[in-house]
């Protein structure tokens, strides 16, 4: 599989872009436009694989989740959403979840926020 993100993934991508540490937010917004998506999980969530055209973009340092996020949806239990860096690469975009099913769909932006420190 090779593709285009779709609207919703873009958007996510973006959002959770405009959360990480502002140091890579230049570099990774140039990164999530050379992006495509190679693969999907294997559970049935809207978790995407990316991979960057190296040629259209620069790595950032480091392997690490840049930024996780809580999904605060209006009509069920949520979870949240993480965003991975691979060889300083965007890598993944992952969802997961509360509830006893994986979601049918991505998160829309607005029900995407900064996670809060746990105590």
């Amino acid at each position: 599989m090779r593709r285009p993100l779709d609207e919703r993934e873009h958007e996510l991508l973006l959002h959770m872009i405009g959360l990480a540490d502002a140091g890579d937010r230049e570099a990774l917004l140039r990164q999530a436009e050379a992006a495509v998506v190679t693969g999907l999980c294997g559970c049935g969530c809207p978790t995407v694989d990316l991979e960057i055209d190296p040629s259209r973009a620069q790595p950032i340092e480091g392997e690490r989740i840049i930024v996780g996020a809580d999904w605060v949806p209006e009509d069920d239990d949520g979870g949240g959403v993480l965003l991975f860096v691979v060889e300083g690469w965007l890598s993944l975009l992952e969802v997961w979840w509360v509830g006893d099913a994986p979601p049918d769909r991505l998160p829309p932006p607005a029900e995407v926020v900064a996670s809060q420190p746990r105590t």
